[in-house]
C-alpha cells in the first residue's frame, strides 16, 4: 500500500538541462544550463541521456549565472523523443518561446546579412528592430508576481514589415520566436522573432460590469435575474 502511494504521489522534481544556441558564429555552438522544473509522480520523471519535448512556464533571472534560471513545466505533458545518441541533428536555436510583455525601448540597425533580401540595389536598406520587453509572470515556488526581461531581434523578412508600427515603446504585445544567443553584457537572452502582434493590454479598461444574480436557468433559454 505503501509503495502504491508513493508511486501516485504528486511532487516537484528538478533536473538540470541546456538551451543550446548558435550566437554570431554558426559553425558553433554554446550551452547554457539551466533547471527544468516538473510536477508529476516519480513514474515520469526524465533520464539522463534522453531527449524530452517539454513545454511550460520559463523564468530567466537577468544574471550571469544561467543554472538559477528555472523552466516549470508539467511532468505529464513532456514527450520523449528518444535517446541523445541516436539524435542526429543539432540542437541549436531550437528552444521556442511565447510571451505577453510591454516594450520597454526599441531601436534600429542596419545589419549586413539581412541586405539579401533587397529587391535591388537602390531599394532602401532593410532595417532590422529590436526591442526590450519586460515579461511578468506567477512563480510556482516563491507565489509571487516575478518580472524578467527579454531582447527580442526582428528580423526584416517581408512577413514581419509591419512590425515598426506594432512594436512601439510603452506597448503591449504578444511574441513568438526562438532563443539564439545570451547578452552577457546585458544579461538578457535574445530571441529571434518570428511573428509579433499587438493586444489590447496598453489600452485602457472600459471597466468591469458588475456581476446580476440568476436565479434557475430553464434549458435552451437565458437566465432569469431575480430581484
Amino acid at each position: 500500500m505503501k509503495c502504491e502511494e508513493q508511486s501516485f504521489k504528486v511532487e516537484f522534481h528538478s533536473f538540470s538541462t541546456n538551451i543550446v544556441c548558435s550566437g554570431e558564429e554558426p559553425n558553433e555552438t554554446v550551452d547554457y544550463e539551466i533547471r527544468a522544473t516538473g510536477y508529476s509522480n516519480k513514474d515520469f520523471m526524465l533520464h539522463p541521456g534522453n531527449l524530452y519535448f517539454l513545454q511550460g512556464t520559463f523564468f530567466p533571472t537577468n544574471t550571469q549565472e544561467t543554472y538559477n534560471k528555472e523552466l516549470f513545466f508539467e511532468g505529464f505533458d513532456r514527450a520523449l523523443l528518444g535517446t541523445a545518441e541516436s539524435f542526429c541533428d543539432s540542437l541549436a536555436n531550437k528552444v521556442g518561446v511565447t510571451g505577453i510583455g510591454r516594450v520597454l525601448d526599441v531601436d534600429f540597425y542596419v545589419e549586413e546579412q539581412m541586405q539579401y533580401l533587397k529587391c535591388n540595389a537602390s531599394e532602401p536598406d532593410k532595417v532590422t528592430l529590436y526591442a526590450i520587453v519586460q515579461h511578468c509572470n506567477f512563480h510556482p515556488e516563491t507565489k509571487e508576481a516575478t518580472s524578467m526581461t527579454v531582447e527580442y531581434c526582428v528580423p526584416p523578412l517581408k512577413h514581419l514589415a509591419g512590425s515598426p508600427q506594432v512594436v512601439k515603446k510603452g506597448r503591449e504585445c504578444q511574441f513568438h520566436g526562438y532563443v539564439k544567443d545570451f547578452n552577457e553584457e546585458t544579461n538578457r537572452y535574445i530571441v529571434i522573432v518570428n511573428k509579433v502582434s499587438p493586444t489590447s493590454g496598453h489600452l485602457e479598461s472600459a471597466g468591469c460590469k458588475k456581476a446580476v444574480r440568476v436565479g434557475s436557468q430553464v434549458p435552451n433559454d437565458r437566465p432569469k435575474s431575480t430581484k
